[in-house]
């Protein structure tokens, strides 16, 4: 199994816009990672059900294969989606925010959330290979 976990593209400041769309570089970043990706059979999508998160996964997506999904939220907790992935079988991405990516990337190679493992940030793309009982980094991706 494939784990893609992918932040966000940049998004507009609470200040200005409370909704938080993509930005022009946050739609292009996530254009690029899509053209990046090639043709690849396309996970099942998670997203947070926030527009930012919603945005991003239909650019790399379209309407296809994506769905909002609970507990993904910036400061939820890791243990629903960890015991939901555990026992996944097909691949999978998640769309969503920090601190949740990097906490849950941390939990499943080391199996403590404190750890900063991979540096997210706006559009960056992480994908974890579960070989037998262990998660391993495949491939970490962020725009230039």
């Amino acid at each position: 199994m494939l784990l893609y976990l992918l932040q966000h593209g940049e998004s507009e400041e609470k200040e200005k816009d409370p909704n938080r769309p993509l930005t022009q570089k946050g739609r292009n970043d996530i254009q690029s990672l899509k053209k990046y990706l090639g043709s690849w059979e396309m996970p099942i999508i998670y997203h947070s059900g926030k527009l930012r998160a919603e945005q991003t996964a239909q650019i790399i997506a379209g309407s296809d294969s994506i769905l909002a999904k609970e507990n993904l939220a910036p400061n939820d907790s890791i243990n629903a989606i960890f015991k939901e992935i555990e026992y996944f079988k097909k691949d999978l991405m998640i769309v969503g925010h920090l601190p949740f990516l990097s906490r849950l990337v941390s939990f499943l190679l080391i199996k403590d959330e404190s750890h900063e493992i991979v540096k997210f940030t706006p559009g960056t793309l992480a994908c974890l290979k579960k070989q037998s009982k262990n998660w391993v980094i495949l491939l970490v991706k962020s725009p230039l």
